[in-house]
């Protein structure tokens, strides 16, 4: 064990009792584990020893390195499982479940096809509102809470509660149960048979849980009810629990001594991944959260190297077309594509990426199955709206003729390809619905001379199609949040183009590769990974870009309350640990033509600065570049040269106002 550092070798060799360690990015969390694990089998058989990770690629990952310490084969028998393998062989001993009993993902989506039918849900937008539904049914099961007493966020409670019932129906009667089933039914069987939980307790003497801040209340339940001895070991971040929309509770490690008050805290010190300007501007960011351990980590590699840039573009344009240009530079410098990585905390900057990516020809690979917005029902009824202006589908009236409302019956569409002529013809005694139908033919003759960037905003403000998702969304009872980003990164993709036939050309482009993608997931060849947050949780590259760090992206729009505004802070920590060598922010000035404002962590980030950076260049957007100096007083300024006079800021007005880049 001489290659383990001082806390990595006091973990390893605790024995007996229950034990917390919090692993920080890039300390040795695996090689904690694997190592304890190993020590433990020399004195103890290693068959009553038991490892759960969350996926099975992990616990595979795991199984690898720790075979590879153990020269000797004394950890023969030593299990390494996932949750719900666990769980399941519970189920499997007591009920004998076998592999057909599991809800399998095609069964589940038909599922959900026959309750859409049975919930009158037949619209293009109503498949988006289903999806979210089995989001929520998933959240609820996991979370143990009882259907009756949760209030869904995007969709009415009458709808998530039929739904939901009508799932577990299909279930039950199908003699099926699904992943969020097996530990649930799993803590149910342990409270009536206390003599099936006895066997499960007397097979393992020592259970060891990775990355324990993922966890969910009923997982962490059903841990310590089998870890009787006590010997339970949790190895965990709780600055990196971003999991709150699966259950996942950083709470459950904050009150590890209420658990376990004999219980012993060990603080992985050492950051082996990234360099010190990363490591210590990461610490202070995260350090803003309220609920969490406080840590002293230190970074194995000091060097001085400028490790950081922060920089402001005019819009997503400027941006996307930088992070390329620099992608593109570094690898002509010698660094490999699959070393960089695009991390985006929502799905739609990994979709205006994409474009980019395919525009300039450059090698990428998506981590996230990423939605194609041009599937999307919104794009839909915009593409319906330009089909119609060009003369190529008639069919489309049907889809948008009363979006928005016009008051025109279905009945009146004698054919699906009926066309304006015919409903003229059967309201020609409606006169106020004959004037609108003349209004949609001057619309459509408008939208046939614009550019596409113009006619969608025509669309949405002059025709009124923002009007009808305003009302869709009243009418369903869900948010219009990512509907509206929707509609905006639709217009923004279109204002790329001169002509409708270009754009058809471009999305079938975008088309064509995402499927492409979705066939060959080859992760071995030399590509930039482009993800969400969520996705680069575990990851680490030598250079990681962080694009759209602006307010209401991250921190996301959505976040309401405390506690989910520091799960926001903890998504953009965990990104920005992900780099090796260098981490590049950015944020705009400007997006779809409106003003945005920069997001704090800039802010949190660039106040980390005066902790370690005095003589570090910074570059004000008013004043040009600055030297961070010490005055007499000890506090910090930025004395900038601005070719008329010398100026001296203080370091605070520079972090309030817009911070091109620290360097340094």
């Amino acid at each position: 064990m001489s290659e383990l550092n001082r806390s990595q070798r006091e973990a390893v060799e605790y024995r007996d009792g229950a034990l917390l360690v919090l692993a920080g990015p890039g300390s040795g969390k695996t090689t904690v584990i694997t190592h304890r694990a190993l020590e433990l089998a020399k004195t103890t058989d290693a068959r009553r020893i038991l490892v759960i990770t969350f996926t099975r690629s992990a616990a595979a990952d795991m199984k690898k390195r720790f075979d590879e310490l153990d020269e000797d084969g004394v950890g023969r028998g030593l299990t390494f499982s996932t949750f719900h393998a666990l769980f399941f062989s519970v189920l499997k001993a007591a009920y004998g479940y076998n592999s057909s009993n599991i809800l399998k993902p095609e069964v589940r989506t038909r599922f959900f096809r026959e309750i859409m039918e049975e919930l009158k849900l037949t619209d293009d937008a109503d498949r988006e509102l289903l999806e979210k539904i089995d989001s929520a049914i998933s959240f609820v099961k996991a979370s143990g809470i009882d259907a009756q007493y949760y209030y869904p966020i995007d969709c009415p409670k009458e709808i998530f509660l039929a739904a939901y019932k009508s799932y577990e129906s299909k279930l039950l009667s199908g003699g099926l149960i699904d992943f969020d089933d097996m530990q649930l039914m799993s803590r149910e069987l342990f409270y009536k048979r206390p003599d099936i939980l006895g066997k499960w307790q007397d097979r393992y003497d020592y259970i060891l849980v990775d990355e324990a801040q993922d966890t969910s209340a009923i997982q962490y339940e059903l841990v310590k009810m089998l870890a009787k001895r006590g010997n339970l070991m949790l190895v965990g971040d709780d600055d990196q629990s971003i999991y709150r929309f699966r259950g996942a509770r950083p709470e459950i490690m904050l009150g590890f001594k209420k658990d376990f008050p004999d219980g012993k805290i060990i603080t992985l010190d050492v950051n082996y991944r990234s360099p010190q300007q990363i490591s210590k501007m990461s610490l202070r960011l995260i350090g803003n959260n309220r609920d969490r351990y406080d840590k002293r980590i230190e970074a194995a590699r000091r060097t001085e190297e400028d490790a950081v840039s922060m920089t402001e573009y005019k819009d997503a344009s400027e941006q996307n077309c930088a992070v390329l240009n620099r992608i593109k530079t570094l690898h002509e410098e010698g660094v490999a594509y699959g070393e960089m990585a695009v991390l985006c905390r929502t799905g739609h900057t990994p979709r205006s990426m994409v474009e980019y990516f395919l525009r300039w020809g450059l090698p990428f690979q998506m981590r996230d199955v990423l939605p194609n917005i041009y599937e999307h029902w919104i794009y839909k009824d915009i593409e319906a709206y330009l089909e119609l202006a060009s003369g190529r589908d008639a069919g489309s009236l049907l889809r948008i003729i009363n979006k928005p409302a016009r008051y025109i019956s279905r009945n009146a569409f004698t054919t699906r390809d009926c066309g304006i002529e015919q409903l003229f013809r059967a309201y020609s005694d409606k006169d106020y619905l004959v004037e609108r139908l003349r209004k949609l033919e001057y619309d459509l003759r408008m939208i046939a001379s614009m550019k596409p960037g113009a006619a969608v905003h025509y669309i949405r403000h002059v025709i009124g199609y923002d009007d009808y998702i305003k009302s869709y969304a009243e009418y369903r009872g869900v948010g219009t949040v990512e509907l509206f980003e929707t509609m905006e990164e639709l217009e923004d993709a279109a204002m790329s183009y001169d002509t409708y036939e270009a754009w058809r050309e471009g999305i079938a482009s975008v088309k064509e590769e995402l499927a492409r993608m979705a066939r060959e997931r080859d992760e071995r060849e030399d590509k930039v990974s482009v993800m969400t947050y969520h996705s680069a949780k575990g990851l680490e590259f030598d250079h990681v870009f962080l694009p759209d760090v602006n307010l209401g992206v991250t921190p996301y729009k959505k976040a309401r309350d405390e506690a989910e505004l520091e799960e926001e802070r903890r998504m953009f920590y965990v990104a920005f640990t992900r780099a090796r060598k260098h981490v590049y922010v950015s944020w705009l000035d400007k997006r779809y033509n409106k003003p945005c404002e920069i997001s704090p962590y800039v802010g949190e980030l660039i106040a980390s600065v005066k902790d370690f950076c005095e003589g570090a260049r910074i570059y004000h957007v008013s004043y040009g570049e600055g030297v961070i100096k010490k005055a007499a007083d000890g506090k910090l300024t930025v004395a900038f040269d601005t070719q008329r006079r010398d100026r001296t800021l203080d370091l605070n007005h520079c972090v309030s106002r817009r911070l091109i880049k620290v360097v340094g």
